[in-house]
């Protein structure tokens, strides 16, 4: 299919690579204790520059979009030292013809009180803006298991100081077998402290790598021991959302998931039917370097061999890059245009798919959202 960018709804965005914390379930970093260079280059380069973010945003876009997601696969995008300049841009690109919401997702525990002031003011009626804090429990030591070197107390002063200046602050939390018994806490402290929203993230696009990870023998999520933290085997085993996902692959396997090894699981999954949710929202992601995607999930895939033996070989590099190519023409490139839906079709063909879109929308992720 062509992708029209006028026509597009939304658009996620990573302005940079940089970030306080050390999640381990997170591309930039390796267990959760060294930065991954070999993924995102050196940190001179992790910052967006803005006008590269202002070539991508151009007022027909931004008055067209529906909303933008700061996000990325990378980054916490309240790290990049012009974040304040780029949402001023957007409000003062947006005509306000038309209602225009930005989402942040965000660890919440940087910056100043007067950073998150000043973000708060520019909510408007016309103008959303919302935060989703990240909070993954009631309390600092549950939190901190996952969301490594920050501090539950600072993230709710922040989110205190955006909700009082008028923002719209969001309690997002990953679920795990470990806090799973603080949700309805979490839920009632979000609700007292004048939360917008409370949302619960379940994972959907990591349940195939726990699943891989699970029948190697290794933990879902690994951390490793460092000066700071200790060493956690974080489980995902007791989720209803995990457990509808072996039953969707067991309706392509004569076997229980539990009873095959991996390279059998990954045989089934590489033919499993795929619904592309990106496809479905008509989105894209713009990263950091400039480079553009189909999904978030198709972001983290430039140094894999996946990616080079059936992509850059057949492509080359930058192709899909605007600092080398218009939006337009990137949109009409082959890739978008047939290779994905050529790929879904018939994934053993000349156009091979790519495992992250089975790991991210295979049937056996989709249907137990969908159900």
């Amino acid at each position: 299919m062509i992708i029209d960018p006028y026509k597009l709804k939304s658009v996620m965005v990573g302005v940079t690579a940089r970030c306080n914390a050390m999640c381990p379930g997170c591309p930039r970093n390796i267990d959760g204790a060294l930065v991954d260079y070999e993924m995102i280059g050196t940190s001179e380069h992790w910052d967006m520059p803005l006008d590269l973010f202002e070539k991508f945003f151009t007022p027909e876009l931004v008055n067209t979009l529906d909303w933008v997601e700061m996000c990325g696969n990378f980054g916490d995008p309240c790290m990049h030292p012009k974040f304040l300049e780029m949402m001023q841009y957007l409000k003062n690109t947006h005509k306000g013809n038309k209602y225009f919401h930005i989402t942040i997702s965000t660890n919440g525990s940087i910056q100043t009180e007067k950073f998150w002031k000043t973000l708060g003011e520019m909510h408007s009626d016309n103008f959303g803006v919302e935060v989703l804090f990240c909070l993954d429990g009631d309390n600092q030591d549950s939190h901190v298991k996952y969301r490594r070197l920050t501090n539950f107390d600072t993230i709710l002063e922040n989110a205190k100081t955006f909700m009082n200046a008028g923002g719209l602050a969001v309690w997002q939390l990953i679920e795990f077998d470990h806090n799973e018994n603080e949700i309805e806490n979490a839920r009632a402290m979000s609700k007292e402290l004048g939360f917008h929203r409370f949302t619960i993230q379940s994972g959907q696009g990591r349940l195939t790598g726990y699943l891989e990870n699970e029948l190697k023998g290794d933990p879902h999520d690994y951390g490793s021991k460092t000066k700071k933290d200790k060493e956690e085997n974080i489980s995902y085993d007791t989720k209803p959302s995990y457990r509808k996902m072996k039953k969707e692959i067991e309706k392509y396997t004569d076997k229980k998931v539990d009873d095959m090894q991996w390279n059998e699981v990954k045989e089934v999954l590489t033919h499993i039917p795929v619904i592309c949710q990106w496809e479905k929202e008509n989105s894209i992601l713009f990263e950091f370097d400039g480079s553009i995607w189909r999904c978030c999930f198709h972001g983290t895939l430039k140094n894999k061999d996946q990616w080079k033996h059936n992509v850059v070989a057949r492509y080359g590099e930058n192709w899909n890059n605007i600092k080398h190519h218009n939006l337009k023409d990137i949109l009409k490139h082959e890739f978008f245009t047939t290779y994905l839906d050529e790929s879904f079709k018939n994934p053993d063909g000349p156009f091979k798919r790519l495992n992250s879109c089975t790991e991210a929308c295979g049937v056996h992720l989709i249907k137990p959202w969908l159900n």
